[in-house]
């Protein structure tokens, strides 16, 4: 009677020692799902973050893609914004306004060189988009200046912002930060010395 209690205890014990080897192998592989998850959330944000420049947003027919903008030093208190516009409707439209998180307020501009002197015009009445073309803000050109910042664009963090048309109303979009004096998205020509980027040469500003 007694050997049948002890074989009766001992097979409840591995009974129970096999509920709690289970019990830990199944927490072990939630943990190490939850985990992968995480890690795969994670490279997903950080994935879009970085390519949303590269994702059209599109109303109305027209298509805004490829917006970016330089990181500043401390204390800056103007940047430039860039971005490409395509206008596949059949009715023109006019770029007169935008939105910037880090700055009070949005102008667009033209940059032209004049007897060697860089002059910067904000473009009266909006920037035209004609039906079937692609207008490019880009440096040296056609551009978005953010007035008043408020904050420091950093490179890699996306800064959210909207453009508003005549027509199509307003589309919300997301800079990309490219490096300091950068000349493209991708971050070509960065990291120019002070006084070669954005406002670093000569210019008149006339309004």
């Amino acid at each position: 009677m007694q050997s049948i209690k002890l074989n009766g205890v001992a097979a409840a014990v591995a009974g129970l020692l096999a509920t709690v080897v289970v019990a830990l192998d199944t927490a072990a592989a939630c943990e190490k799902h939850d985990k992968a998850a995480h890690a795969q959330t994670k490279m997903t944000r950080v994935a879009d973050a970085g390519t949303t420049h590269n994702h059209a947003q599109s109303h109305a027919g027209l298509s805004v893609e490829k917006a970016w903008t330089r990181a500043t030093p401390p204390g800056a208190k103007v940047a430039g914004g860039f971005v490409t516009i395509t206008n596949s409707g059949k009715e023109p439209d006019k770029l007169v306004g935008a939105s910037f998180a880090l700055s009070k307020s949005v102008e667009v501009h033209e940059m032209t060189m004049t007897d060697g002197v860089m002059r910067m015009n904000e473009v009266e009445g909006g920037l035209a988009i004609a039906p079937g073309t692609s207008v490019e803000l880009k440096p040296g050109s056609y551009h978005l200046m953010f007035m008043d910042l408020t904050g420091t664009p950093k490179e890699s963090e996306p800064v959210k912002g909207t453009l508003r048309f005549e027509k199509a109303g307003e589309i919300a979009i997301e800079f990309a930060v490219a490096p300091i004096g950068a000349k493209s998205i991708d971050g070509a020509g960065g990291n120019t010395p002070a006084g070669h980027g954005h406002g670093g040469h000569e210019m008149k500003h006339q309004h």
